[in-house]
């Protein structure tokens, strides 16, 4: 079973009441309803929110509310104290796909695509090109040799906050959403933006009709193919991760 589940409190310091904003005619939280609802392997969708809004609109759109605790509402509390609380209320399943509302720009086949690509967890990402600099105690480039752009073999990876993928035991052993062999699942870099200030609601208001108006009859050849496969791997026999599971910590430290 591969559970879908989108964290969507009510309060929001940079833009009030953000899950439920508009974009586009719906609540921005919807967009990743529909998506979850949509993909053809997640099989329960779950949003996770302590507002009754949120909660009305989600459970409009088809999707189930669980009630958020004050704990794991409140401005500290991690997505992974969020993501324990889910699970502790429901039957474990096989893979848990976590969909942030806040990233809402996804093509048809990205959700199916990521979690058939996860071992044991997944984060989406987009690429990065180019030379990058880091700042420390001064402004240090991250390359040794300034090479031309197509010359340069390596691959940077930024996440993108729009899915993550994992195996309830490495949530359970880790404390963290990634662990285990941890792969990366490459978006688009025009899929790739966050809500976070309002200047990123016109931004985001822009993409979306321009990135899924004309993708929404795209084909769903890669997702049924994967469909297939994922039924199948989740009727196998254990991982690599849930067989050395019992010795976790010291064995998958080594895989990272």
């Amino acid at each position: 079973m591969i559970t879908a589940v989108i964290p969507a409190r009510g309060g929001s310091k940079g833009i009030r009441n953000k899950n439920l904003v508009d974009v586009c005619g719906k609540p921005l939280v919807v967009w990743s309803i529909e998506q979850a609802l949509a993909a053809k392997i997640v099989d329960r969708v779950i949003v996770s929110s302590d507002s009754d809004e949120i909660g009305a609109v989600a459970t409009h759109a088809g999707a189930e509310w669980l009630r958020r605790s004050a704990e794991t509402a409140s401005d500290t509390a991690t997505t992974e104290s969020v993501l324990i609380e889910v699970l502790e209320q429901i039957d474990k399943p096989d893979f848990v796909a976590l969909l942030q509302p806040t990233s809402p720009i996804r093509q048809p086949d990205d959700i199916d695509s990521a979690i058939c690509k996860c071992d044991d967890s997944l984060f989406s990402a987009r690429t990065i090109e180019g030379y990058t600099w880091e700042m420390r105690k001064g402004l240090l480039p991250e390359y040794t040799e300034r090479k031309r752009r197509q010359d340069n073999p390596s691959v940077r990876y930024e996440e993108n906050g729009s899915i993550y993928v994992f195996r309830p035991a490495v949530l359970e052993a880790f404390g963290k959403r990634l662990g285990g062999r941890v792969g990366v699942y490459e978006m688009h870099p025009l899929d790739s933006f966050q809500v976070d200030t309002p200047g990123d609601l016109e931004l985001i208001r822009t993409l979306l009709p321009l990135r899924l108006g004309a993708q929404s009859l795209k084909s769903t050849a890669t997702s049924t193919a994967c469909c297939a496969r994922t039924q199948a791997a989740t009727m196998q026999e254990p991982s690599h991760f849930e067989k050395t599971f019992s010795g976790l910590t010291h064995s998958l430290t080594q895989d990272m």
